[in-house]
């Protein structure tokens, strides 16, 4: 297979991948919003879809790939999630990271004398992550269940159950010579009154919970990116040990010249 023609069925299975994930993520958030279950893979996809970005960058060495692997990704995230402004600003977030990996993979690559996967990966896979993972966080601050949240003029129903039970687990040892049904009315009165403070105390700042929802779930992600990162090391190493193994790529030693000083 010509390396044009490589080049063009990468960007094809890059451009699958993205559009895989962000479907995925779409209709994952969508049943959050109606409560649903929903058996999602982003995980994989997201991993996959990191690995060969990194490949890419790797096998073909081309500047320009960090804008066409980014206008992938971004296409696919927009055909599913819109066009918003916010979104538009994603595609400069992935500019900016997918070209920052770009330089590491070839530095790295560069620096070595045998080529290990494993290494290139991990030393390019940290941008590509962290611009997934902002764009997870604008998708899920877009998303209905957020939006509902920022609708809301008082905390769930069920809240007010949680803290009846809490009530009762504070103040009921303290009627014990009351009968059943009048502790029960002094329960449901302080849990009731409760409730309405709270809401009273954070009913109007409800309008700010997306945002701050958005960017915990950003900082929870970040501190499971290693996670992320070491799944999408495995899966990037093992594709590469096939496209070896098929022939797509091949290893080959040549003479470099190397700088050293001199005084």
């Amino acid at each position: 297979m010509a390396k044009n023609h490589k080049l063009v069925l990468w960007h094809v299975v890059v451009g699958l991948l993205a559009f895989g994930l962000w479907f995925d993520v779409a209709k994952w958030l969508q049943a959050l919003s109606l409560e649903k279950d929903f058996a999602s893979y982003a995980v994989i996809l997201f991993c996959l879809l990191a690995a060969m970005v990194v490949l890419g960058f790797a096998i073909f060495q081309k500047q320009w790939l960090t804008l066409s692997f980014g206008g992938l990704v971004w296409l696919g995230f927009a055909a599913n999630l819109g066009f918003a402004s916010l979104n538009w600003v994603g595609l400069a977030i992935l500019a900016a990271v997918f070209t920052w990996s770009r330089d590491d993979v070839y530095s790295e690559s560069a620096e070595r004398l045998k080529i290990k996967s494993r290494f290139i990966l991990r030393r390019g896979l940290l941008p590509v992550v962290l611009g997934l993972f902002i764009l997870l966080s604008f998708a899920a601050f877009q998303s209905p269940a957020f939006e509902k949240i920022k609708d809301m003029n008082q905390l769930p129903p069920e809240t007010e159950r949680y803290l009846r039970v809490v009530v009762e687990n504070t103040i009921g040892h303290k009627l014990e010579e009351a009968s059943e049904k009048e502790k029960q009315q002094v329960v449901s009165a302080v849990s009731k009154e409760t409730f309405k403070e709270i809401n009273n105390l954070f009913g109007p700042y409800f309008q700010y919970a997306p945002p701050i929802l958005a960017f915990t779930l950003f900082l929870i992600l970040w501190g499971l990116s290693w996670i992320f990162i070491w799944l999408s090391v495995g899966l990037g190493a093992l594709t590469f040990w096939i496209l070896k193994k098929s022939g797509f790529v091949k290893i080959e030693e040549i003479d470099v010249m190397a700088e050293v000083l001199v005084i």
